[in-house]
């Protein structure tokens, strides 16, 4: 099946841009390539939680939803402790530190959940993908 989004990389990044290609273009179909089954990475990260819902999702044409709000509440709550050092003044942790490793599995299932479909191969060049999906 020929998709009308290919993403290369099936990591954090390549799983958030799918996941908004998705939000944006509901009937997309929409397939990774990723190159590893299990994610090849395992270091830390922190993410500001305001990163969550930024300014543009405010607007009503881009509304928060309870989609969005299982999703934030997954990744923060792999909260390390050292993502407990930058508090907000209300006492709120400022932001979440979290393995790359579970972030990935976190934002991939959720890519699952909205049916955007893997494939695990290696594409070679932009001509690789162009010839699995003309």
């Amino acid at each position: 099946m020929c998709a009308d989004i290919v993403i290369v990389g099936g990591g954090p990044v390549g799983c958030w841009t799918a996941i908004q290609a998705k939000k944006h273009n509901p009937d997309a179909e929409i397939r990774i390539y990723e190159r590893y089954p299990e994610y090849q990475r395992d270091h830390y990260m922190s993410i500001r939680h305001d990163s969550f819902f930024p300014q543009s999702m405010w607007r009503k044409s881009q509304p928060i939803t309870d989609d969005d709000r299982e999703l934030f509440t997954g990744i923060a709550a792999k909260n390390s402790n050292a993502g407990q050092i930058k508090m907000m003044a209300s006492g709120l942790p400022k932001t979440t530190s979290i393995r790359t490793l579970d972030l990935e599995k976190i934002l991939k299932a959720h890519c699952q959940k909205l049916g955007i479909g893997f494939t695990y191969a290696k594409i070679e060049s932009p001509e690789d993908a162009m010839s699995r999906h003309p």
